[in-house]
């Protein structure tokens, strides 16, 4: 699409969420950042106080003093909205708010990356669940600073279907977790934990990780045809924001092979989700703080690059247009 080659030609974000709202509101239907196509969404009967504005930004400076530039404040997505956050009845269920985004990615019928980056930390209380292995969880519902879902109906402000989710699935479902450690972050293939690859990097107390992820999107849509499903790299508090990381050094892989090569691998999407659990009797409830989403076509575009002025960001694209006249006009 011309939105998503000029903004390519500039080296600039495809999306931006920064949270820069009033503190103490509920996030669904706010509207700010850009690359979207609608506010924040929740699904019908969302309890609004369970996606919340929360005061104040994360930020994260690498080893070698390289630091993301952050503005406005963050959001929460709790399983629990109670007054007392004792879980005890009210407004417990999950939060899943979500945004549908002016562009598509991994539709190309060539091979195309798209990066990202979020600060998040779970910040659920402890709630001990011991699966049948003997390992023992503190944080063992779901959560997620970012799943990306694909809704293929031109228009629509659905959520549509779930592709891929950074955060951790569900610990009680029997999957690839039961030998790993527990409360540590992991790439959730179409939402379930029994298609689950996670890390050694366990969830950060205050202030927050910084989460970076890359999609390598395979031409076609079928994972079954040879070379059609997508890959993922997750690398976490990388220790230069300067230099694109190494994949052999990413925390996390979901290749191909990773899980059984006939669930479905593509990650196309359009949405995308936080989330926060709500309460289960076994694993508690699930909460995460997030801040600073960004998607670009490039490493540097969600680490180092300037994020524009919302109000500038058309101009940016407009400028996009004139770089690639220009560039044609004297080639």
């Amino acid at each position: 699409m011309l939105f998503g080659g000029a903004v390519s030609a500039r080296a600039l974000l495809l999306a931006y969420e920064g949270f820069d709202y009033a503190p103490g509101q509920s996030l669904l239907g706010l509207n700010g950042g850009y690359g979207f196509s609608t506010g924040w969404i929740g699904q019908s009967g969302a309890v609004t106080n369970n996606s919340i504005v929360l005061a104040g930004s994360f930020t994260y400076t690498d080893s070698f003093g390289n630091s993301i530039a952050t503005r406005g404040n963050r959001a929460l997505a709790t399983g629990n909205g109670t007054a007392t956050g004792d879980n005890t009845g009210g407004t417990t269920g999950s939060a899943n708010p979500w945004r549908v985004l002016s562009f598509y990615r991994g539709t190309d019928a060539v091979p195309t990356t798209t990066w990202f980056s979020v600060i998040a930390t779970v910040t659920s209380p402890p709630y001990p669940y011991t699966n049948s292995v003997g390992n023992v969880a503190l944080h063992g519902r779901a959560v997620s600073p970012l799943q990306l879902f694909y809704n293929g109906t031109p228009g629509s402000t659905g959520q549509g279907s779930e592709m891929v989710g950074l955060g951790r699935g569900t610990e009680t479902t029997a999957g690839i977790d039961l030998y790993h450690t527990m409360d540590s972050w992991g790439l959730v293939n179409r939402g379930s934990a029994a298609q689950e690859v996670v890390s050694d990097v366990g969830f950060a107390s205050l202030p927050a990780d910084l989460l970076l992820m890359r999609i390598d999107h395979a031409p076609g849509t079928d994972p079954r045809v040879a070379g059609a499903a997508d890959t993922a790299y997750v690398w976490i508090n990388p220790p230069n924001l300067a230099k694109e990381p190494s994949i052999a050094k990413a925390d996390l892989t979901l290749t191909p092979t990773s899980i059984d090569p006939n669930n479905d691998r593509d990650y196309i999407f359009n949405v995308l989700r936080l989330f926060g659990g709500g309460f289960n009797t076994t694993v508690g409830y699930g909460a995460i703080q997030v801040d600073e989403i960004r998607i670009g076509t490039e490493y540097l575009d969600v680490t180092l690059r300037p994020v524009p002025e919302p109000s500038l960001f058309a101009l940016g694209i407009f400028g996009g247009f004139v770089l690639l006249a220009l560039r044609k006009r004297h080639s």
